[in-house]
């Protein structure tokens, strides 16, 4: 699960420069990184920012389990699920990828 992690963080940190998603940012920011759990919710965010950002000011403020169940609710949990699935069974996911992803 922790190669399934940092592909996800390593997404995420292509996404959003600024950001402090991979393990050597985080690190070098003194922040605890990233759990499986926190990078899923952000890439379901990311994913999905309207809708969320129709909810919450930072994707941060939910939790993983509210998440997860908006997507739900909203139909769009299969949908993200198969581009999460797509990232996580790349084994060298190019930046031509991750463009296909958003």
């Amino acid at each position: 699960m922790d190669k399934d992690r940092i592909k996800i963080t390593e997404f995420l940190q292509w996404n959003d420069k600024n950001g402090c998603y991979t393990d050597e940012n985080c690190d070098l920011e003194e922040v605890p990184r990233m759990t499986y759990e926190d990078a899923v919710k952000y890439f379901f965010g990311v994913m999905n920012d309207d809708f969320y950002y129709g909810i919450a000011d930072n994707i941060f403020e939910l939790s993983y389990d509210e998440v997860i169940k908006y997507a739900k609710e909203n139909n769009f949990y299969n949908s993200t699920y198969k581009k999460l699935e797509l990232l996580i069974n790349n084994n060298e996911p190019t930046i031509e990828f991750y463009k296909s992803l958003v």
